[in-house]
C-alpha cells in the first residue's frame, strides 16, 4: 500500500521537533514553501500540519504563521509506564515482564510494551513514538549497549519532559554521568 503524500512531510516535521532541530516557539516554513519543497499541494501540506496541530506538536496564530508548541502532553499523570526490551523470547524476559506488569497493575499503572530486536534505529523510533504519548515513566533495555548511543537527544527530551527512565541489563557508556545507583 502506498503511503499518503502528507505522511513524509508530517514525519519530517515531527522528527525535526523530536530531535530539537526546531524548538518551542520556532516558526515553521510556510505552506507554500513546504508544497514547493515536497512537490505536493498546499491542501496536502495543510493536512499534515493539521494532524501535527491536533497531536500537540504545532499551533497556529492567525496572520502570523505556524509555530512549534511547548509539548504539554506530559503535564498530567497518565498511569502509563512504557517498557522497551530488545527481545521477548529470551528465557528471562517473559518472567521479568510478568513481574513488572504485576507490580505496575498492583499500583494502578498500565504497561505499554515495545521491542527493538536489539536495533538502535528501532529503539530511536520507539522513543520518538513514546515521546508523543502520555507516559509517566520508561523502563528500557538499551540496544547494542557496547556501541555508542546516537539518540541521546531523545533521552534529553525525556529529562526535559520530566519522564523518568530506568535502564535494565545495561546502559550507554556516554550516559554514565547521568546514572544514579
Amino acid at each position: 500500500m502506498k503511503e499518503p503524500k502528507f505522511s513524509r512531510l508530517k514525519e519530517d516535521i515531527k522528527a525535526k521537533i523530536v530531535h530539537s532541530e526546531w524548538k518551542a516557539g520556532d516558526k515553521i516554513p510556510s505552506e507554500n514553501m513546504f508544497a514547493a519543497q515536497y512537490h505536493i499541494s498546499r491542501q496536502t501540506v495543510r493536512k499534515a500540519i493539521g494532524e501535527l496541530t491536533e497531536e500537540g506538536y504545532l499551533y497556529a496564530e492567525h496572520g502570523r504563521g505556524t509555530f512549534v508548541s511547548e509539548r504539554t502532553i506530559h503535564t498530567r499523570t497518565s498511569k502509563n509506564i512504557a517498557v522497551v526490551t530488545t527481545y521477548l523470547s529470551d528465557y528471562i524476559f517473559p518472567r521479568l515482564i510478568q513481574g513488572i506488569e504485576q507490580v505496575l497493575t498492583a499500583n494502578g499503572y498500565s504497561i505499554m510494551l515495545k521491542t527493538t530486536r536489539n536495533s538502535r534505529a528501532a529503539e530511536a523510533r520507539c522513543m520518538e513514538e513514546l515521546l508523543s504519548k502520555d507516559i509517566d515513566g520508561l523502563i528500557i533495555e538499551p540496544s547494542k549497549t557496547q556501541i555508542s548511543c546516537r539518540h541521546t537527544s531523545l533521552y534529553d527530551q525525556m529529562d526535559e519532559y520530566g519522564i523518568p527512565y530506568v535502564f535494565i541489563q545495561g546502559y550507554f557508556e556516554q550516559m554514565k554521568k547521568n546514572l544514579t545507583c
